[in-house]
């Protein structure tokens, strides 16, 4: 199927779309909108895995704990286990999508792992260039996400594919690589977006220790350790300037308040005593967690004061910050999920981890870019939530996931089964059941938005009564499911 890697690449180019028709823009919560517009995106490549019966490799280990996830969460979903139903329904839309695209990742060849890959590599130099430009004239590098780190996120495998291009190719294809590595890197740099470069770094120094192309090629193994110093040095570099002058934040208009996403608090200190407080919340939710999508409604009462403080910048700061996820996917599957889906999740993620390390160790070269890939995902993952937050950023993971499991040894060549699809078809159309409102939610605030510029900007044309009549309050916790 020459069209699959196209499929599959489709959902993330659509909800990271930066140009003319963006999906996203000016939505300052892309969290929500982007998991059912993913879903949506996922619609066809669904249906033409159900038409596919040709023989192929299934990793059905790994396509068996998707499923046995996702009745979890849909399970935990229509018992109303929590309080906040719209964040129930973006877990579950999310999730929905998981078996799909891994299903689709398994199913490609040694052709279609190369297009992929490549594709990975247009994505990163589309996202991060595109916000690099924008940034010139608003001096914002959020890009279409609104949000550096999850920008960075979703440019990372790319980049890391890149910079195998850089150290294996040439012609086109180094060029190529070498503008999506630039890209990335000053991207990563002047956000800064510091778990970026350090997550691109290892991945690089990993690869060059476990990848036969680099142990039996000097030239390959020195390409990849000059630009993870260059990663390194550029990120020391672009900083110094900013660390010298250490200017005063300024005061934050109502519009950048509106349009700035609350998903990246940042910092190390915020993350280490987010991360100690897990402890707390599984001790009080053992067995089943806070509830799919429940961490910011259940979350407060967890957070240590000083995490508060340095989040929003000092105690007499009057910025108001929440803790919306984790800053850790394994940690925030497990405090949502509990012990009994945590163990689930932890069992998917080493799944992956091994095939991925696997991956690294092969000669086939589109199948160690793609490894290197989706380790580097699984990196991030450790300092941030690609998976559970960052919808495009999580279409890609599963891709990537499935691509490496479907070429590990454990799996078996077998019938492509429509009893398979049909399953993925049936899980993804019961995530789309309410996604619709997370799209509908998203556009009346991109709406919102565009009137408060208007008016704010002093727009004579500027109509208060469209700002009354939009909706910005969440759909009421009492709605049915």
């Amino acid at each position: 199927m020459r069209a699959l890697p196209l499929l599959l690449l489709f959902p993330a180019f659509l909800v990271a779309w930066p140009l003319f028709g963006a999906p996203l823009r000016d939505d300052p919560f892309p969290h929500l909108a982007g998991s059912a517009w993913v879903a949506l995106a996922s619609v066809p490549l669904a249906l033409v895995l159900f038409r596919t019966t040709s023989r192929t490799k299934l990793h059905a280990r790994g396509l068996g704990t998707l499923l046995a996830l996702w009745v979890f969460v849909a399970l935990r979903v229509f018992l109303r286990s929590g309080t906040d139903w719209f964040e129930a329904i973006r877990a579950l839309t999310l999730v929905s999508t998981w078996p799909v695209l891994f299903l689709g990742g398994a199913q490609l060849d040694t052709h279609g792992r190369r297009a992929l890959g490549r594709g990975l590599v247009w994505l990163s130099l589309l996202v991060t260039a595109s916000a690099l430009v924008r940034s010139r004239f608003t001096g914002d590098l959020s890009g279409v996400l609104g949000n550096t780190g999850p920008l960075s996120q979703l440019a990372l495998p790319g980049a890391v594919i890149g910079a195998w291009y850089v150290a294996t190719r040439r012609g086109r294809y180094f060029l190529i690589g070498a503008l999506a590595v630039t890209s990335f890197l000053l991207h990563a740099g002047l956000a800064p977006v510091l778990a970026g470069g350090l997550v691109f770094t290892l991945v690089l120094v990993a690869s060059s220790l476990l990848s036969p192309w680099a142990k039996g090629r000097a030239q390959v193994r020195r390409r990849l350790g000059m630009l993870a110093a260059l990663s390194v040095f550029g990120f020391v570099v672009l900083q110094g300037p900013r660390s010298a002058d250490s200017p005063e934040p300024a005061a934050e208009s109502p519009v950048a308040a509106l349009t700035r996403s609350g998903g990246n608090l940042g910092g190390v200190e915020v993350r280490l005593r987010i991360w100690r407080s897990i402890a707390p919340v599984l001790a009080s939710r053992p067995l089943l967690g806070l509830g799919p999508g429940q961490f910011q409604a259940r979350y407060p009462r967890y957070r240590d004061p000083r995490e508060i403080e340095a989040s929003r910048g000092g105690v007499c700061s009057t910025r108001n910050t929440e803790a919306d996820h984790a800053h850790n996917d394994l940690l925030h599957g497990l405090a949502e999920l509990g012990l009994v889906g945590g163990a689930i999740w932890l069992a998917f993620l080493l799944l992956s981890l091994r095939a991925s390390l696997s991956a690294l160790s092969q000669t086939d070269f589109p199948t160690i870019g793609l490894g290197a890939g989706a380790l580097a995902i699984l990196f991030a993952s450790l300092f941030h939530s690609p998976l559970w937050f960052n919808p495009p950023a999580s279409a890609v993971a599963l891709v990537l996931f499935g691509s490496v499991l479907g070429r590990s040894r454990s799996a078996t060549r077998a019938p492509m089964r429509p009893g398979i699809a049909l399953t993925c078809l049936t899980v993804l159309l019961i995530g789309l059941f309410r996604g619709h409102l997370l799209i509908g939610h998203g556009r009346a605030l991109a709406a919102y938005v565009e009137s408060v510029r208007s008016a704010a900007s002093g727009d004579p044309a500027a109509d208060p009564a469209t700002l009354a009549a939009t909706s910005l309050t969440r759909y009421p916790a009492s709605a049915p499911l």
